[in-house]
């Protein structure tokens, strides 16, 4: 999972729509496994939902399905496609509310339905009908509980095998940042104050000044920094930094695709943290500079 933090302002919705081919950029492209990124290999999940209250989990993807051209009508028997709807359903750990209504949000009595981290893997489980092997969600565990953040993180690390999963996250608790592999730290205005593995974020800010205080949530830590727009000296030193370690990596992928694999070791990419490809996604997203963006 990549998730996308940063203060308000920061332009993770923006980069997540950017991503998800809902909007255009001005300059430069977006790539996906190397070619022109198309926003039908893309699923896309808003952070408000649009699904309707009195229609039933199962009728929903049975629409969804239908408006996709996978079956004739949502009203029309079809068994195979029920069968990959509730395969679908049981994946994502709604198989004993496939014929619970909707309802509505935080409502009570009897216009209440499924729960909010119910909801949030419906809408979900729309977004995975054509299995597009990217998978964008803004601030999918908004509105929830820590434990249904959690549980909808799970189920989202367990589509990384097949699907690269880019979300943005508010506020997240300890236990739904440990869930994350990459995290993407953005300033005010969309600068890039970090980018790569947690725990490396961990080392790169402690060795910045700014370690992580103790029983503090390092997510927390991370956003406060990133928000702290008032004291231009830190954002000096920490948009610093992340210009240095994307110079140097650029340079190390760009000698590494020229086979110069052992003077890559050297010079600017001896201060960048070391290179690794994805082997849990088949899909690779293709780093495009906030500039060009």
């Amino acid at each position: 999972i990549v998730a996308v933090m940063g203060a308000s302002g920061s332009g993770k919705t923006t980069l997540l729509t950017l991503l998800a081919g809902h909007t255009q950029a001005d300059a430069g492209s977006i790539k996906l496994n190397g070619g022109p990124l198309k926003s039908s290999s893309v699923g896309f999940l808003p952070q408000f939902d649009f699904l309707f209250e009195s229609l039933t989990v199962l009728e929903t993807l049975r629409l969804g399905s239908s408006l996709r051209g996978a079956r004739l009508s949502p009203s029309v028997d079809d068994e195979q496609d029920d069968a990959r709807l509730l395969a679908l359903l049981t994946r994502l750990g709604l198989a004993h509310v496939v014929h619970s209504r909707i309802g509505q949000a935080n409502a009570a009595g009897k216009r209440r339905g499924i729960s909010g981290g119910e909801r949030k893997r419906c809408a979900l489980a729309l977004a995975l009908l054509d299995a597009p092997p990217l998978l964008v969600l803004d601030e999918p565990t908004s509105g929830l509980d820590a434990r249904a953040a959690v549980d909808v993180l799970r189920v989202l690390s367990t589509l990384t095998a097949e699907q690269a999963v880019v979300i943005s996250l508010h506020q997240p608790s300890a236990r739904a940042f440990g869930l994350v592999s990459q995290l993407m730290l953005l300033a005010p205005g969309g600068r890039t104050l970090f980018f790569g593995a947690p725990s490396r974020a961990l080392e790169h800010f402690a060795s910045l000044g700014r370690p992580v205080p103790s029983y503090t949530n390092p997510a927390e830590h991370y956003i406060e920094l990133a928000a702290d727009s008032d004291d231009q000296g830190l954002q000096a030193l920490l948009l610093g930094a992340a210009d240095g370690a994307a110079t140097g990596q650029s340079l190390a992928r760009a000698l590494l695709q020229n086979g110069a694999v052992e003077d890559a070791q050297d010079g600017a990419a001896a201060s960048a943290p070391p290179l690794r490809r994805s082997r849990r996604s088949n899909a690779r997203l293709q780093r495009v500079s906030s500039d060009d963006v």
